[in-house]
């Protein structure tokens, strides 16, 4: 399990002391062998699994591999235009990042764009 999940494996103890208070366990994008593995830590058991498809048809999927030392623009001048120019009318995007760090430097930089634009109105 991943370092940060660490403290997610021990919400067990948390189960321990109110076994009998229903609890929710919620994954958008869990493999069958992980979502094995929360319901063995979480010790859940007779527990209904409600299984959605996530293809629908107004959500779309689409990954990008970026060079780590690639800047910014680069990848996300497509979504930097979108918002100059459809601002609070843009599609709802998600950027999933590796790290905090990194998301936090993207979210920077995409600040850093709005407010440019915010001084040239």
């Amino acid at each position: 399990m991943a370092a940060f999940r660490e403290s997610y494996g021990k919400l067990y103890e948390l189960r321990s002391l109110a076994s009998d208070i229903p609890a929710i366990a919620l994954t958008a994008t869990a493999t069958h062998l992980t979502r094995d593995t929360i319901v063995n830590i979480l010790h859940m058991e007779h527990f209904v699994e409600i299984k959605e498809s996530p293809n629908k048809t107004n959500l779309r999927y689409v990954v990008h591999c970026m060079d780590k030392k690639a800047e910014h623009e680069e990848y996300f001048v497509w979504l930097a235009d979108t918002l100059r120019k459809e601002r609070q009318n843009s599609v709802r995007t998600i950027v999933y990042c590796q790290t905090i760090n990194y998301i936090s430097s993207v979210a920077s930089f995409m600040l850093q764009l709005v407010v440019c634009w915010e001084r040239t109105i």
